[in-house]
């Protein structure tokens, strides 16, 4: 074991379930690996397989099965993969998704969403983020029959999934202890954390009583947000449902610091961990899974040697570099390609609206390489013009096929364009990743650097 992410590395046990490591994979679907199938297609199952291969000790994965969604859903949500439950064939490819994951020890969650009547939501009034262009529909509250029948389908549900192999289902949980969303005056009302808790312990409770102990539970939640709910609401909150819900993923207190950039974020400076600390101090035994712009494996091993936290919850540091566990467990952390946080993962909200990855031009592609790429026939030398990302990432690749490179620079200095980074703070993850590409082309041997050499004519 490489002893300097020892931690991270660990395994986790909740109850009678051992996941084999601290870091998991959250609900983060690329757009790209679904066509109209109705199904999960075998490039969508290779993408999540290779998850649990990198190390993700359990992968949360959203339902995507509303039958509306392709006629009514936004830009985004209609090139989303969409999967009919309804038609019993769909399981068999569930089934092959489960064990795909399980081939390498991991778990699989589905991440559920809420479904009322329609003209009703849980807490009643208006939606409090409505999007531009959305009208805007007052509903009513549901009752406390409606919250019955809702529980019971969705333990039905449940039941389907983890007959197809699913190990965990996923919750998100700001919406009950949010006043401007739950509008409610009963003992399901956010009056208090307590009663926001009561309507996610009857629906835990029914959940481990059809689907077993060993069925987790996973909550999201932000560790506060602003005008709605503090910190010591959130630890109030996760008090009343300890001994219901088995895992907390605690998110940031806002979506762009939950998915931060150069702009808003500071490099290895997590506010969601002093949300975490405060959780622990408590005394409070769920498990907390920390979420928003982890990548670091060596940071994330310090919070949960420290006991900051039981897991990490990371998406990017995946998508960045398809080997990231591999290098881990190799004692190569300084070869991970670092994510430069520029959120096309997420999909473009303009055509193609596609996910791409700037760093790794793998992603999502893993099923496809063998068919793309014919292997080297022998070993060949190679000239590369010029020392900027495009030429240092040819040298790189060029030489990782066991080629002979010179890479030709007319400057001092390798980087080229991505020099500007040097002198902008909040560009310091290019700076990161232009500093990252020049270490690994001089540490490869088969790569010679030959700088202040213009070619000629």
């Amino acid at each position: 074991m490489n002893e300097r992410v020892s931690a991270l590395l660990s395994p986790l046990k909740i109850g009678n379930v051992v996941l084999k490591s601290r870091l998991c994979y959250p609900n983060a679907s690329p757009h790209f690996l679904q066509g109209p199938e109705t199904w999960p297609s075998d490039e969508f199952r290779n993408f999540y397989a290779n998850l649990a291969k990198s190390g993700a000790a359990y992968i949360d994965l959203w339902e995507w099965n509303n039958p509306k969604q392709r006629i009514e859903g936004e830009k985004d949500s209609i090139r989303m993969q969409c999967f009919d439950t309804s038609d019993p064939s769909t399981t068999n490819y569930l089934s092959a998704l489960a064990d795909e994951i399980h081939f390498y020890g991991s778990k699989l969650c589905v991440v559920k969403k809420f479904s009322w009547p329609e003209g009703y939501s849980f807490g009643g009034g208006y939606p409090i983020y409505a999007r531009p262009g959305l009208r805007k529909v007052e509903t009513k509250a549901v009752t406390e029959e409606m919250m019955f029948q809702a529980v019971d389908e969705i333990v039905e549900s449940l039941e389907m999934y983890k007959t197809c192999g699913y190990d965990m289902v996923c919750f998100m949980m700001d919406w009950f202890l949010n006043p401007h969303a739950n509008h409610r005056t009963d003992k399901y009302g956010a009056q208090t954390p307590e009663n926001a808790a009561s309507f996610m312990k009857l629906l835990a409770a029914r959940i481990k009583e059809r689907l077993g102990k060993d069925f987790l539970i996973e909550g999201q939640i932000h560790g506060e947000e602003h005008r709605a709910f503090s910190v010591e609401d959130v630890v109030r909150f996760l008090k009343a449902l300890e001994g219901y819900v088995d895992i907390v993923s605690l998110r940031e207190k806002d979506a762009p610091l939950n998915h931060p950039s150069g702009y808003n974020f500071k490099e290895n400076v997590y506010p969601c961990v002093e949300y975490a600390r405060a959780i622990k101090a408590s005394g409070n035994t769920i498990k907390v899974a920390l979420n928003g712009g982890f990548q670091n494996p060596e940071v994330s091993n310090r919070y949960i040697a420290d006991g900051s936290a039981d897991l990490i919850s990371q998406s990017r540091g995946f998508i960045a570099d398809c080997d990231y566990f591999q290098k881990i467990k190799e004692n190569r952390i300084e070869d991970i390609i670092p994510c430069v946080l520029c959120n096309k993962c997420h999909g473009l909200l303009r055509g193609p609206w596609i996910s791409v990855c700037s760093v790794n031009p793998k992603f999502g592609m893993q099923a496809k390489m063998g068919r793309m790429v014919d292997a080297p026939t022998g070993v060949r030398r190679v000239a590369v013009i010029g020392g900027g990302p495009t030429g240092m990432h040819a040298a790189m690749y060029t030489a990782d096929r066991g080629h002979q490179v010179t890479l030709y620079e007319k400057t001092g200095k390798l980087g080229g364009q991505l020099f500007h980074s040097d002198y902008v703070s909040f560009k310091w993850p290019i700076r990161r990743f232009k500093d990252w590409m020049i270490a690994q082309c001089e540490k490869r041997e088969n790569i010679r650097i030959v700088l202040n050499c213009a070619p000629s004519k």
